[in-house]
Order: structure tokens, then sequence, then C-alpha cells
């Protein structure tokens, strides 16, 4: 069920140490080799915790290339960090 799958994702960014996922985040989405994964890994992470999109934004932009990282902007926008090129404010 998804309350569950939102709570062990919640469960994981609480529990792990930040630093570790900026390593973490990033080094998944280098090794999905389809689009399609990616957005999927990172709006999992949305749907589980609104409220940190732009901190796993800034996780995602800092780890990957980019050509990624535009790709993965442009179709979730909400990952954007605050002052960054493409970030708007939502009212």
């Amino acid at each position: 069920p998804l309350a569950i799958h939102k709570e062990i994702v919640r469960r994981v960014f609480k529990e792990t140490d930040t630093e570790k996922l900026y390593d973490y985040i990033p080094l998944v989405l280098n090794h999905l080799p389809h689009q399609q994964q990616r957005e999927r890994f990172v709006r999992t992470w949305l749907w589980a915790m609104p409220e940190s999109a732009q901190h796993v934004g800034l996780m995602v932009s800092l780890g990957v290339s980019p050509v990624m990282w535009y790709q993965l902007s442009k179709e979730i926008p909400d990952i954007v960090p605050r002052g960054a090129k493409g970030w708007n404010r939502f009212f």
C-alpha cells in the first residue's frame, strides 16, 4: 500500500545521515538506465515528503550531470532549489 511506502521513505530520510543521502540519491539516479525511472525515483521522495522537495532537489542537482539535472528539473519543477535557475514562487 502507498501509506506503507511513504512511511518507509520518510524513515529512510529521517534516519539516514544527510551526507550519505547526498551520495546515495545521485548514485541511484546515475545508474538508472531510463529517464522515466529517474523521474519516478525522484517523485517517490516527493510523494512521501512534499515539504522536502527543494532539499531533495538540492541533493539531486549537486550529484548528477547538468544534462540530467536539466531533464529532471524540466519534468519535475518542484525540485528546483530556491533561488536557482528555473525556481518559481508558487502561491
